[in-house]
């Protein structure tokens, strides 16, 4: 089904301009992630599980093969102390989605950044969009008013009009902000590999 293999921060067909994508590189590497506080993939005797708290996932499961994905995640630690502290922790979401979708395009963001030029490319050219907010310890704030920045734009661009957005939230209980302006909102119990494939489960499984 097109192209299978899961690919990481590709610009869409109309690519945005150079500097844009270089800036957000620059701040994604100067980023501390010291005062973040990590979801693990794994609480004291119960197994990670993903649940849908509100409306539906059947238009993420009807998605044209032709459209992108649009997967935005925060930029947070690992899930666990051993875990990688250089990969992505939300790389797993990504490939398992791509497993149903062959368009993915993962685009990280910075919560104390925010919406920039590169993420607005990218929700512009989406077919469906996926938000990840990871809440715990208080950390979420600013990744809720990244989230609330995509309904925002979306609500704010004609072509946007029917393109559904899933929100994910990591930790917290399910408990957060209005859930009622997203298509569908996915609670997980934490963000380890198997806890995100669980997520895609629901999602497009």
């Amino acid at each position: 089904m097109g192209e299978r293999k899961y690919q990481n921060l590709i610009s869409p067909t109309r690519s945005t301009a150079p500097s844009t994508t270089s800036s957000l590189s620059n701040l994604l590497q100067q980023t501390s992630l010291s005062g973040i506080q990590s979801a693990s993939g794994v609480r004291s005797n119960m197994s990670p599980t993903a649940t849908l708290l509100h409306g539906n996932t059947t238009p993420l499961r009807a998605l044209h093969p032709s459209s992108f994905l649009v997967l935005f995640t925060p930029v947070v630690p690992p899930p666990s102390p051993s875990a990688s502290p250089n990969t992505d922790p939300f790389e797993p979401l990504g490939r398992a989605l791509a497993q149903h979708h062959a368009r993915i395009r993962h685009v990280p963001y910075v919560p104390s950044v925010g919406m920039t030029d590169t993420h607005l490319a990218f929700l512009r050219h989406a077919g469906a969009v996926v938000v990840v907010v990871v809440c715990e310890k208080g950390s979420e704030g600013r990744q809720w008013e990244f989230a609330r920045s995509v309904m925002t734009h979306k609500g704010a661009c004609e072509e946007l009009g029917d393109v559904p957005v899933c929100l994910v939230l990591v930790g917290g209980e399910g408990r957060g902000g209005d859930l009622g302006g997203f298509g569908s909102v996915i609670w997980s119990r934490g963000y380890g590999e198997g806890a995100l494939r669980e997520v895609a489960g629901v999602m497009v499984g």
